[in-house]
């Protein structure tokens, strides 16, 4: 087989974690290919392209021997074939479904190292004989690594006589113990007493946030319903002086001040134009009969915006058509 000619090839060891192999490392390394040196960049938009590729395929991938699938001089059969893949901070992992010459051949040692393999046309060039692979095409069981910094796929590591696999998840949990505040000798019932702990102060934290989310959109709606009833109070003792309630209804939820000091404006250049003509009333500043009338009005509304407030609750319904029908009451009356 001529390798060069049909793929760029890497060689390197795995490391298995509950049926999950790394077929994929991250990092960068140089290759060979067609006399040139290429050096291939495995980053995380490698490894990500690669995880989406493959569930876009929707199919397995084939795990041979020492490529020989690629060669049509050579007997190919399957060692195992890659059911799911995963993307990790240190490269692609694959769970593997061994076939049954492929799990005997990893079990006796006849095969030690696990190596990837993409087409050229599937990967980035980068420029200064840098290429990124982007699809996985296949794997296959080898002796002769390249891409090194990997570990076998079956492998004891020295001193403790427990396989990495299990030594690595050991390295974990003592890291875990060490962020959960507790010595790397801490028995299991007080790590998962401590990771209660965290959970049901997570949940406390989210229901208090909901509650006070909730009581805040409540004060919302009872403000924008008290300022709707302001409104309308507003427009109905101005009423002789408004061509367009609804624009005035508006502008008045929009911004109140501007509003009300519009029409006081208003109000007051309308006394001005009677101060010649009629009596005033000393402490208002208006006419006796048009003080009585305002009075009046006021009051009027007042009583209408009470009872509109008392049919919202009442009746269910908006304060816009509970004002409607406490005004018709009120002209009844």
């Amino acid at each position: 087989m001529k390798p060069t000619n049909i793929a760029i090839l890497n060689r390197g060891e795995v490391l298995p974690d509950d049926g999950m192999y790394q077929v994929v490392p991250m990092g960068e390394f140089a290759v060979k290919h067609g006399g040139q040196r290429i050096l291939q960049v495995i980053d995380a938009r490698a490894v990500a392209s690669m995880a989406q590729r493959y569930l876009d395929a929707g199919e397995k991938l084939l795990v041979d021997f020492d490529h020989f699938s690629y060669d049509t001089g050579q007997r190919s059969e399957a060692a195992g074939w890659i059911v799911s893949v995963e993307a990790r901070t240190d490269g692609l992992w694959a769970r593997i479904e061994w076939s049954d010459v492929g799990q005997p051949a990893i079990v006796n040692k006849r095969y030690r190292f696990i190596s990837p393999v993409w087409m050229p046309d599937d990967c980035e060039d980068l420029g200064g004989d840098r290429l990124r692979p982007l699809r996985l095409d296949s794997v296959g069981l080898t002796n002769q690594p390249n891409l090194k910094g990997m570990q076998p796929l079956s492998n004891r590591g020295g001193g403790d006589g427990l396989p990495i696999s299990h030594r690595s998840k050991e390295t974990s949990m003592k890291k875990v113990l060490e962020l959960l505040g507790l010595s790397a000798d801490a028995a299991e019932d007080s790590a998962i007493a401590a990771v209660t702990a965290l959970q049901n102060s997570a949940k406390e934290q989210g229901a208090l946030l909901n509650r006070a989310e909730a009581a805040e959109a409540k004060v919302q709606a009872m403000e924008a319903v008290a300022l709707e009833a302001d409104a309308e109070a507003f427009c109905e003792t101005h009423k002789d002086v408004i061509a367009n309630r609804d624009a005035v209804k508006a502008q008045f939820i929009a911004n109140r001040a501007v509003t009300e000091g519009l029409f006081a404006g208003i109000k007051a250049k309308a006394a001005d134009a009677d101060q010649g003509t009629s009596l005033k009333n000393r402490a208002t500043k208006q006419p006796a009969t048009e003080a009585a009338t305002d009075a009046a009005d006021m009051q009027k509304a007042s009583a209408i915006r009470n009872r509109a407030h008392k049919i919202m609750s009442e009746q269910k319904v908006s304060f816009s058509v509970a004002f409607d029908r406490a005004k018709a009451e009120a002209q009844q009356d």
